[in-house]
C-alpha cells in the first residue's frame, strides 16, 4: 500500500479538517488519483527482467486470455489482463490527513489455459495478496516493486488535490 500526505492539516481547526477531506474524498478525484497512477505503472519503468519462460508462458496464455492493450510478453509492467490494476482504489485516511492507495476486496481470477478441465484447481488469491506477492518476489519470481510512486506522480496527485481544494472553496 501507498500512502501520500497532499496537504499539512496540523494547524487547522476541527471543523476546517472535516470540511477540506470530506471534499478530497469525492470519488470523481478519487478515480482521477487512480487512473493517473494505473497509467504511470502500466507506460512507466519496466520492471525486472523477465525470464524465457515467463515470456513463453504468456505467450501461451495470450492465446486463451483476453489482454490490456499495455501488454506486451516482453516487458514486465504487471499488465496482463489489466484486471490487478484496475483493482487499485484510491481512498482518504482523515485522520491522518493522507491519500491511500490500496486493492479492492475481491478474487483475482485465474487466466484460461485451454484445458478443457482442470484435474488441479488452482488457489484463488486476493488482490491484495497478488500485489504483496508481486512486490516482495517468491522462490519462483524476483520481486517486482509496481507500487513505486515516482517523486512527478506525488507532485501531480498533489497538484490535483489543491486544484481541487481551490475549486471548491471558490
Amino acid at each position: 500500500m501507498a500512502k501520500i500526505k497532499v496537504l499539512n492539516l496540523e494547524g487547522a481547526s476541527r471543523a476546517v479538517r472535516f470540511k477540506i477531506l470530506k471534499n478530497i474524498r469525492e470519488p470523481k478525484l478519487m478515480q482521477e488519483i487512480g487512473q493517473h497512477v494505473r497509467k504511470d505503472i502500466r507506460e512507466g519503468d519496466e520492471l525486472s527482467p523477465l525470464k524465457a519462460s515467463t515470456i513463453r508462458q504468456r505467450e501461451y496464455l495470450r492465446q486463451f486470455n483476453q489482454t490490456h492493450t499495455n501488454y506486451s510478453a516482453r516487458r514486465s509492467n504487471v499488465t496482463f489482463t489489466g484486471e490487478l490494476l484496475n483493482a487499485l482504489e484510491v481512498r482518504v485516511n482523515t485522520i491522518k490527513g493522507l491519500i491511500v492507495l490500496g486493492f479492492k476486496k475481491g478474487i483475482h481470477r485465474r487466466y484460461k489455459t485451454g484445458a478443457k478441465r482442470s484435474k488441479a484447481r488452482a488457489k484463488q488469491i486476493t488482490y491484495e495478496a497478488l500485489a504483496k506477492e508481486l512486490q516482495e518476489g517468491n522462490e519462483n519470481m524476483k520481486p517486482r516493486p509496481f507500487m513505486v510512486l515516482r517523486p512527478y506522480i506525488i507532485k501531480d496527485i498533489t497538484k490535483m488535490v489543491r486544484e481541487h481544494l481551490k475549486n471548491v472553496f471558490k
